[in-house]
């Protein structure tokens, strides 16, 4: 068994270190049973404290990890809420421009009506006209 060398010799040293201290405690524990108890008490109100203070981490943990989900969520939330809104404003932009040209179109639908009627009025007395003078043709070649 060759002997260990340089720093690894410290880590040895310090593992039987604390070996040590715990044989001398279950030294100590065998000896005397109040000592024991005492001890035993301690530790388990250590291990205990330390339950807790792990527990605390993990909903620490959670906690945070919740709350950059939802920050996420919001990041890939948000784009779509503004370009949503966007979209809506392009929308009604669009619907009251589509609205003045409906208007628009009404009202030269209006004037067209208006100028049909008269054109065809017109029409209506050229037409006559027309008729009146074949109808003098006519008779005049009679």
């Amino acid at each position: 068994y060759p002997s260990i060398s340089g720093g690894d010799s410290d880590v040895s040293m310090s593992s039987d270190r604390s070996w040590h201290s715990n044989s001398a405690l279950h030294d100590v524990m065998k000896s005397d049973p109040n000592v024991n108890m005492q001890k035993q008490q301690i530790l388990h109100h250590q291990q205990f404290e330390d339950y807790q203070k792990q527990q605390k981490q993990l909903q620490l943990q959670q906690v945070i990890h919740q709350q950059l989900a939802t920050q996420q969520k919001q990041h890939h939330i948000q784009p779509h809420q503004q370009s949503l809104q966007i979209g809506n404003e392009e929308i009604s932009s669009r619907h009251q421009h589509q609205q003045m040209e409906n208007h628009h179109q009404r009202q030269q639908h209006k004037h067209q009506k208006n100028n049909e009627e008269q054109i065809s009025e017109q029409q209506q007395v050229r037409n006559q006209s027309q008729k009146q003078q074949e109808m003098r043709t006519y008779n005049s070649s009679i």
